[in-house]
């Protein structure tokens, strides 16, 4: 409370005595006003009870409990919100010991602000504590002070709290999950990393940072796209779009990293989706396994599994594998696929006259030969023996697999050597341009019926397939291909 002199609206010459009094009520300021005639006492003591009576009023109505100590520290007012926090009937507050309702770690902090309060006139900030509550345990309050005068001119403090439990709780949750989470990053041996919504690291573990070859300065100022090799760019993309759309799963892919120096290496990479507290995407966080050597080794033992050793070109396991994945495309790209079934000529006279490491060095050659004509997208295979088969792509007629059937025969018409002797090689070539539906099973079978038909009629020429070669006599039939490619018989030449 203070006397004050105002000046009248409109009337400078003129100033008036007004007697204020301030109050704090919450996160507000109460404050009350008077004009004093000739018969007020500015100091009465009296004119400040109508002043707390005021504050009482709006005290009960407020959300925030207020509490009312004297200078001892005791209990001497206590607002209706206090009842239920405390549990106890108000009566049975007053004149009670304040920081009996303090949690004890907390009470040299109150004494602090209390002394604080009692001696400076200014509005103490926010502090925060824990009280009693009305189950026996503690709760925590966020709690500003002012300090005000009594009747009797003596100074009170007046504290205005409020119930932060939840908000302290949840903070405290987060940090010791945050904690929790960093300490295991730590400890993994795996590479760790949160990143951000835009692919910016936030946080990285050891781990990551030595597999990559950065400090941790250095990495939380890179993307993920710094660490990708380039192909693998919109490979990332698309499995953070997977875990946008799909929360809580995780998507896997390995991929190709680069580390500081430039070098490249497989990794593992996985990615989890983190929301925040209102479900919204937040971060990712992500795992990075080295995976390098395992996968060098998986590849390894896939080349062996579907790898012809001799020729070096697929086995027939792998044809099948690689066929069906071209066959799956063909409705996506409207294009043709045409199969050849490549049977050498009079292979056993080799093996007879010259051993079977020469027979070897034929079928060499051949593998050799047809990986001259192979296309990007086409595949090329050696089933066993002396028989081969060439998948062509992205043909738009038989006519395109003509031209390269014709190629095939030209390429080998050139003398091969072998076992100091010169010799020629010729082929019987079976084509069939799938139809749309037909698995590649099925098109091998077609493509080796023309084979055969092709062979019957000497080698060294191309046969088509044709419904008639179903039929128990169909292979005698007249061919329905092009002109044989005019091919001297596989033997030594003079």
């Amino acid at each position: 409370m203070a006397a004050q002199r105002l000046s009248r609206s409109g009337d400078s010459r003129e100033s008036v005595a007004f007697r204020l009094s301030c109050f704090p009520v919450g996160d507000h300021l109460m404050v009350t006003w008077r004009e004093l005639t000739a018969d007020d006492d500015a100091l009465a003591p009296q004119e400040l009870e109508p002043d707390m009576s005021r504050f009482r009023l709006l005290a009960e109505y407020s959300f925030d409990m207020v509490i009312g100590l004297d200078s001892m520290g005791g209990i001497s007012y206590a607002s209706q919100s206090a009842a239920a926090a405390f549990g106890r009937e108000l009566h049975l507050l007053i004149g009670t010991e304040w920081q009996a309702r303090v949690h004890p770690a907390d009470r040299p902090l109150m004494t602090q602000f209390i002394a604080r309060t009692m001696n400076e006139s200014r509005h103490q900030d926010a502090t925060t504590i824990r009280l009693t509550d009305a189950g026996g345990g503690y709760a925590w309050w966020s709690m500003t002070g002012r300090r005000v005068l009594t009747a009797r001119s003596f100074a009170e403090c007046v504290l205005s709290l409020r119930n932060v439990h939840q908000q302290v709780g949840a903070d405290q949750q987060v940090r010791h999950d945050a904690h929790l989470l960093r300490g295991a990053m730590n400890a993994a041996p795996m590479g760790m990393a949160l990143v951000g919504l835009d692919r910016r690291f936030i946080e990285t573990n050891p781990a990551l940072r030595q597999m990559l070859g950065y400090t941790s300065e250095a990495l939380t100022a890179l993307t993920v796209a710094d660490i990708l090799s380039p192909a693998d760019s919109s490979t990332d993309w698309a499995m953070r779009f997977d875990a946008n759309t799909s929360p809580g799963s995780t998507q896997i892919k390995d991929l190709v990293l680069v580390r500081s120096d430039g070098s490249e290496f497989w990794a593992s990479h996985s990615i989890v989706l983190i929301l925040d507290e209102y479900g919204a995407p937040d971060c990712y966080m992500s795992h990075f396994v080295d995976v390098h050597e395992s996968r060098s080794d998986w590849s390894d033992l896939l080349t062996q599994a579907n790898g012809d050793s001799l020729t070096g070109l697929l086995n027939r396991r792998g044809l099948s594998t690689q066929l069906d994945a071209l066959l799956a495309q063909v409705p996506r790209t409207g294009s043709l696929v045409a199969v050849l079934f490549i049977d050498v000529d009079r292979l056993k006279p080799v093996n007879d006259l010259f051993g079977h490491a020469a027979g070897d060095d034929v079928l060499r050659y051949v593998a050799h030969s047809l990986n001259t004509v192979l296309r990007e997208g086409d595949i090329v295979a050696r089933l066993g023996g002396d028989e081969f088969v060439l998948a062509l792509s992205g043909v738009s007629s038989a006519s395109d697999a003509d031209v390269v059937a014709e190629r095939i025969h030209h390429l080998l018409l050139a003398p091969l050597t072998v076992d100091h002797a010169t010799t020629t090689v010729t082929v019987s070539i079976g084509l069939v341009v799938l139809s749309p539906g037909m698995d590649g099973a099925e098109s091998l079978r077609q493509a080796d019926l023309a084979a055969y038909r092709a062979k019957s009629q000497g080698g060294g020429r191309t046969a088509r397939y044709d419904t008639v070669l179903d039929e128990p006599d169909g292979v005698a039939s007249p061919d329905t291909g092009p002109a044989p490619t005019p091919a001297p018989p596989l033997g030594l030449l003079p």
